[in-house]
């Protein structure tokens, strides 16, 4: 007999992370502020077998979709993404990589040419992207190249579009509106929680596109300045 889809080892995970409150609705906030969907990576540090269940996948994931992208060393981008970084690095027998606090500052040398890829355990904000701008940045002045990134949980409110506009290859493992579709359809988030997800969702990717396309427009819009240096007046 088939094993049905309610007891697929990925869908049980998937629902732990809801039912375990690692992703969970916060039903306190205002409905018109934010997302209700919040996230606590300290829940799955002191589950070793959720832990151990979400390094397996992690590692399932990049053997199934990430065999385009090529790369030496694995890069942890703060405190928190070091044990995914570490497990996939041990795993592939890569070298792993860390920075110096939140500094872009490399804690091992770099080899010229080498292509590194980045493990976030998810973006939290401004400062994040700061220190990946500034990552790419040193890694050009060495020669070397960020071949990938990889974000564990993509909280799907914007994160992959501003990422993709500095890096093709970006992949996410867990996504959010994923889990929030699935929370859904097996009962354990309401259709409120999962509606005012969805909106602001939809609207924080919109929002992303909308500045990623004047910022393109800016660039490539012409110059139509008179560069001419005004003739002396007599």
């Amino acid at each position: 007999m088939a094993t049905s889809a309610s007891t697929s080892p990925i869908l049980e995970l998937k629902k732990t992370l809801i039912t375990d409150r690692i992703i969970y609705f916060d039903t306190t906030t205002d409905p018109l502020a934010k997302t209700s969907m919040c996230y606590n990576i300290n829940r799955v540090f002191r589950n070793p077998t959720l832990m151990s269940g979400i390094l397996e996948y992690v590692e399932s994931y990049i053997e199934k979709k990430m065999g385009d992208i090529t790369f030496d060393a694995i890069l942890a981008l703060n405190g928190n993404s070091i044990p995914f970084a570490s497990d996939i690095a041990t795993t592939l027998e890569k070298g792993l990589m860390l920075l110096d606090g939140s500094s872009s500052k490399f804690t091992t040398t770099i080899e010229p040419d080498e292509r590194i890829l980045l493990v976030i355990d998810t973006v939290r904000g401004e400062e994040d992207y700061e220190v990946i701008d500034a990552v790419i940045k040193r890694l050009k002045r060495y020669d070397s190249i960020l071949a990938g990134i990889l974000v564990i949980f993509d909280q799907d409110i914007g994160e992959f579009v501003r990422l993709t506009n500095r890096i093709p290859a970006v992949h996410s493992v867990f996504s959010f509106n994923d889990l929030c579709e699935m929370a859904y359809n097996n009962h354990l988030a309401s259709q409120f929680d999962y509606e005012k997800y969805k909106f602001y969702s939809e609207k924080m990717i919109k929002s992303e596109l909308i500045k990623l396309n004047v910022d393109i427009d800016t660039e490539n819009k012409p110059d139509t300045s008179d560069s001419t240096e005004p003739a002396d007046l007599v």
